[in-house]
């Protein structure tokens, strides 16, 4: 699908609904501008699509989409210039081509995706009651200013730049591939979230380009006795009766949280 041809569509449908000045085209209205964030979302997505699993383009709803593609490389939603020139002699360079992109923000999406929403539903009797009834004039006044902000992003032609620093590495919990994108000459540490599972990584960006990956997870030793085990715990995985195997002796270990009191140094003993 031509993901931002259809932006363009639905956008130029969102204006005429708007010029009608009527409420009940306003609601029109509004669901064309709600199709134009995601037209946007799955277009930024395409960008990224080598470095997403399949069941994202399936399942994810837009405001999710973006924060992903954040997780993936910081800058998925900054503007970008670049010029490309040719070089006509040492030293002498043709006159430059400019191209500027300019992607949907975060902010966008998550300021307005469910708010525009809320009015596509008839409201709940609570809601009559205490507000009587949508809110129109608000209404109008968030749809225009998104107008004024997605215009610049649909309509020129499609210019996009994914460059900088690449690396992957498999998930330390499921295995899934996790990939992370950063600006070119960026050193330092970095976190990284695995899109299957949701765990919590770093990244080490060398100044060779090289990215070496870990964790933020802890040894737990496997709780049956004569067992050696050690199994690697996650920091969302510290809640109470959290369990797991043990992979040394195929046994259940489970957390149990409890408050013990403060013991004198000589004294020993367990709660």
């Amino acid at each position: 699908m031509q993901f931002r041809h259809e932006a363009r569509q639905a956008l130029a449908r969102a204006k005429a609904l708007l010029a009608q000045g009527d409420d009940q085209a306003l609601r029109y209205a509004a669901l064309e501008l709600r199709l134009t964030l995601e037209a946007i979302a799955y277009d930024r997505l395409h960008d990224y699509r080598r470095d997403v699993p399949t069941t994202v383009y399936e399942t994810w709803q837009p405001p999710k989409v973006l924060k992903l593609l954040l997780e993936i490389d910081p800058r998925a939603d900054t503007p970008q210039t670049v010029k490309i020139a040719r070089t006509l002699a040492p030293g002498v360079d043709a006159p430059a081509a400019v191209f500027f992109e300019q992607p949907i923000r975060q902010a966008t999406l998550k300021d307005n995706y469910d708010a525009i929403g809320s009015y596509l539903h008839f409201p709940t009797l609570k809601q009559l009651n205490e507000k009587g009834g949508p809110d129109f004039e608000k209404l109008r006044r968030r749809c225009e200013a998104l107008v004024v902000e997605l215009d610049p992003v649909v309509t020129p032609a499609k210019t996009s730049f994914i460059m900088g620093t690449f690396s992957h590495c498999p998930c330390f919990r499921c295995g899934e591939d996790m990939r992370k994108r950063l600006p070119r000459d960026e050193t330092g540490q970095f976190p990284a979230k695995c899109v299957a599972c949701g765990a919590d990584h770093l990244v080490f960006f060398e100044e060779d380009g090289e990215g070496n990956w870990t964790t933020n997870a802890f040894p737990a030793p496997c709780a049956h006795e004569n067992c050696d085990g050690i199994h690697r715990i996650f920091p969302d995985e510290i809640r109470q009766d959290f369990q797991w195997t043990c992979e040394a002796c195929g046994r259940d270990s489970v957390f149990d949280f409890a408050i013990c009191p403060i013991l004198p140094p000589e004294t020993s003993g367990q709660c």
